[in-house]
């Protein structure tokens, strides 16, 4: 298993955004949860990359506990995040912006020129993902389009060279077409070895990629289960799927 919350619960102030919520992502695997806005899912992301300290339980991550580690930290550990809303360095190149995806790297010791060698060969990998963002390599970040914006951000993430891969939301504001690119892209994650947590408001196409899926409803974990049963379901269907 390599990630484990256990009762975990938070607050901000007096107000419960997370309740008792027990989950996990094993190796190799997606799992998606899927919930109507407002029911805490971006606050669970927060919770496990560190932004966000719970107020009750643990978050254990490749059998350690990480949940009062700073974000820093646990990016090293091997955790990545890509937030909502994409948050790209608007006046850095694609290419710094991805760099900076690699950073935690320079801290860990290494002589630099080993560091630099494997992060040009990881930049390719990204280029071979992502075509589009080799293209336009010295463009600055506030000139992409949505979706290359959106490329930019999961990339950027996957130079820290995760284990685990936290998306909040990839596909909001993109066309239809460049949703199912993004969804092909994330599976294609998968294929390659890192895992993924995937917090998805088309649910439809999250349970069709995932493995697993949990539904989250007011802070709570109300529904869990292999993610293809739950594209079937009938209150999924209902509250999710348009009947």
């Amino acid at each position: 298993m390599l990630l484990k919350l256990e009762n975990l619960s938070c607050h901000y102030g007096t107000v419960q955004a997370l309740s008792d919520v027990n989950l996990h992502v094993d190796e190799g695997e997606i799992v998606t949860l899927i919930g109507a806005n407002g029911a805490g899912k971006t606050t669970l992301l927060r919770v496990i990359s560190g932004l966000v300290r719970p107020s009750q339980g643990q978050v254990i991550f490749a059998d350690q506990r990480i949940d009062q580690l700073p974000p820093d930290e646990i990016v090293r550990r091997g955790i990545a995040h890509v937030p909502e809303g994409r948050m790209v360095f608007p006046a850095f190149t694609v290419r710094e912006n991805l760099l900076i995806g690699g950073v935690n790297r320079l801290e860990q010791g290494r002589p630099k020129e080993e560091v630099e060698a494997e992060m040009q060969g990881d930049l390719q990998a990204i280029f071979k993902m992502f075509p589009r963002l080799e293209e336009r390599i010295n463009q600055y970040g506030w000139s992409l389009s949505g979706g290359e914006q959106q490329m930019l951000a999961i990339g950027r993430g996957l130079m820290a060279r995760p284990r685990l891969l936290l998306l909040d939301e990839p596909s909001l504001g993109l066309a239809p077409f460049l949703v199912k690119e993004v969804f092909a892209i994330i599976q294609t994650i998968r294929e390659q070895g890192t895992s993924v947590l995937l917090v998805e408001q088309n649910a439809r196409m999250a349970l069709r990629v995932a493995d697993r899926a949990y539904v989250l409803e007011t802070g709570s974990i109300v529904l869990e289960g292999p993610a293809k049963e739950l594209l079937h379901a009938d209150e999924v269907r209902e509250a999710y799927l348009g009947g």
